[in-house]
């Protein structure tokens, strides 16, 4: 089976999975702000996340939602304490979910290279699910869904954003480029705005990109900017923009736009130095072997901003 075909397949049996699940949402009820555990049936399993609901939520205004996805071995906790998001999403009056996998990892549609594509683990149908979940019981807007996500968790954006741009109005990768068995099947049937966030010394995901010795195929930054380029429309050669060295800390940022683009729109920042990190992070969070954490550029507040942007028409 083709690459193209296995992801067709998986998200067809994704609707077929959601449309067999009986059992309806539970977990603790919405009624205010705080934090909530939500447990949803999607793709024959019970899976949870935990949701953090903004100070100023009002069942009366829907509310933007951001979907963070953590990387291979995390979880929710270690997803909310590295990228520090509820505090952007109280600022914003946002919604912001954490999913969790069960396998440690996430089904990216790549020809068995996870735990999670090995053991069938249906992550697109819990992405929907998840999302239906709290349009229903939080007051989430359907047309402002956001994903995005760390190092693996980040090529699960990219995988969101190729099976679901009917629920997925932008997205935003730090640490992760596109998979080359991904982009040979990834035809989204809308544009979908995308940023990408990555350093050129990242040890884990190589900036330039690569092939691992299972034939699993890493693209490059601009290599993955490209292929979604195409994907939204940009017409002409990407603008570089320097931009100003404030934080003495090794790293130096540039921003790469694409212009043309209708209406998709594709935003990359280059942290040049930079690790496997989340930039504008706590170092400390991070291991000395990840390489450095950039804090040229804050990756919650370009990500919020380009989110803020978009919306499914």
């Amino acid at each position: 089976m083709t690459h193209r075909l296995a992801l067709a397949a998986l998200v067809a049996i994704s609707l077929l999975s959601a449309c067999g699940d009986s059992t309806g949402p539970s977990g603790e009820p919405i009624t205010g702000p705080g934090d909530y555990t939500r447990t949803v049936r999607a793709g024959g399993r019970t899976r949870s996340y935990v949701v953090h609901v903004t100070p100023g939520w009002s069942t009366t205004r829907a509310a933007p939602l951001v979907v963070l996805f953590h990387g291979a071995g995390g979880d929710p906790a270690g997803m909310r304490r590295v990228t520090a998001f509820d505090a952007t999403a109280d600022a914003r009056g946002w919604l912001a979910a954490y999913p969790e996998a069960p396998t440690k990892d996430w089904n990216l549609g790549c020809g068995h290279c996870t735990a999670a594509e090995k053991a069938e683990v249906d992550d697109t149908a819990f992405v929907r699910v998840l999302i239906d979940d709290l349009v229903a019981n939080a007051g989430a807007d359907p047309a402002r869904v956001y994903a995005t996500g760390l190092s693996q968790g980040g090529q699960m954006a990219h995988t969101a954003a190729c099976a679901l741009p009917g629920r997925v109005a932008a997205f935003a990768s730090v640490a992760a480029t596109l998979l080359g068995q991904l982009s040979e099947a990834c035809a989204p049937a809308r544009a979908v705005p995308a940023m990408l966030i990555h350093g050129t010394a990242d040890p884990a995901f190589p900036w330039l990109g690569g092939v691992t010795e299972e034939g699993l195929v890493y693209l490059g930054l601009e290599v993955s900017a490209d292929f979604w380029a195409a994907r939204n429309g940009c017409d002409g050669a990407p603008v570089l923009t320097p931009l100003p060295d404030t934080a003495d800390d090794g790293t130096q940022a540039r921003r790469l736009d694409y212009p043309g683009c209708a209406p998709g729109e594709v935003v990359v920042y280059t942290l040049v130095g930079g690790g496997h990190t989340w930039p504008g992070a706590d170092p400390a969070l991070f291991g000395p072997d990840l390489g450095p954490v950039s804090r040229e550029i804050d990756a919650n507040t370009v990500m919020a901003d380009f989110f803020a942007r978009h919306a499914i028409p």
